[in-house]
């Protein structure tokens, strides 16, 4: 096992790497865009010329969102959720409708 000290070093070093790679990729930007552009306008085939259209559209404005990452956001812990709550999400992610039971006892007038 790691000490606290190595673990912390590890790290740094890693973080330092990443960092350097991305500045690295960044040196390149430019180049790769032109190369995208000039796949998506004078591409052998119409897949090739597609997929750096969509390259150079994911970079420019970003990738569509996905639906389902909407979905996932939880806004309180999972203990916290209803029954009900529980089934709906579970409905949304799997299109499933889920049958809820309610296993509380009704209340009894005296």
């Amino acid at each position: 096992m790691l000490s606290p000290e190595e673990a912390a070093r590890r790290r740094e070093e890693a973080a330092v790497a990443v960092r350097d790679a991305h500045f690295a990729a960044k040196a390149h930007t430019p180049e790769a865009i032109a190369v995208l552009v000039h796949l998506m306008r004078k591409g052998d085939n119409q897949t090739i010329q597609l997929s750096a259209a969509n390259s150079v559209l994911d970079r420019g404005l970003g990738r569509a969102p996905q639906a389902m990452a909407l979905d996932l956001v939880v806004r309180k812990q999972i203990t916290a959720y209803t029954d009900a709550e529980l089934a709906d999400l579970c409905d949304k992610l799997t299109g499933n409708s889920v049958p809820v039971i309610d296993l509380k006892p009704e209340p009894v007038e005296p």
